[in-house]
């Protein structure tokens, strides 16, 4: 099976005789040579895709799904994968120019030390989240495929850092677009959208007796594994 090129394996790949990308008025039988790399000629890329998804991907933005299909589009798209190559080159040089400092460890642990010191100020910021969740319109039951929960894992550093991601990928899923990877309210269709995307089955229950009326489901990734979520909204939001 050919290996899906991704961004670490980009840099040092040399290019045959590839067609253009299908999406691009070049006639296909336009070719880019090996021998001329993403540095001797600019490239003017023409796919839909540099555009719109090229940079998303490159800086770890698109969701699992999104990130796939544009792994398989690069298997025929030379255009997005000499651009890739040259984002690659560029975030290279810049980070040997050393234009920033990476702040130490131990300022890290200060502040995560600093932060649980502090004494909630008052007894309604509990409330306060779920106001500000209901306010968003959705309510995400998150299940984490595969994971298994150890004594190592259940410190406070590994519970700020687990909140965090799932914090992100809720901010990232409410840009357009985003929310959902099947839009629907039928429990089985949901259902069966997840069926070889996750290694259990997921439940999936409509909820609008009680206020929160099933809208679909997307795939998030945290800690690296791909984790179901189920989409619901309430009446008025």
């Amino acid at each position: 099976m050919k290996a899906v090129p991704t961004r670490r394996s980009l840099r040092s790949r040399r290019f045959p005789l590839v067609p253009s990308c299908p999406r691009s008025p070049v006639p296909n039988a336009s070719c880019i040579p090996r021998w001329q790399t993403p540095l001797s000629r600019r490239l003017s890329v023409r796919c839909d895709f540099a555009d719109s998804l090229l940079q998303c991907y490159f800086d770890g933005e698109l969701s699992a799904l999104s990130a796939a299909e544009f792994e398989r589009h690069l298997q025929h798209c030379v255009d997005c994968a000499v651009e890739l190559v040259d984002l690659d080159l560029l975030s290279g040089r810049l980070q040997l120019a050393q234009l920033y400092e990476a702040a130490p460890a131990s300022l890290r642990k200060k502040i995560r030390a600093d932060l649980r010191s502090v004494a909630p100020t008052t007894a309604i910021a509990q409330p306060l989240l779920w106001h500000w969740l209901a306010a968003a319109a959705t309510l995400l039951l998150v299940a984490i495929a595969g994971w298994r929960a150890s004594p190592l894992l259940r410190t406070d550093d590994y519970q700020a850092e687990l909140a965090e991601e799932i914090v992100d990928a809720h901010v990232h899923s409410l840009q357009p677009g985003h929310l959902t990877g099947i839009s629907s309210n039928d429990e089985q269709a949901v259902k069966g959208w997840f069926k070889g995307k996750l290694t259990c089955a997921l439940p999936v229950r409509d909820f609008a007796d009680k206020g929160f009326a099933l809208q679909g489901g997307r795939l998030d990734v945290v800690e690296e594994r791909s984790v179901a979520v189920l989409v619901y909204a309430r009446p008025g939001h």
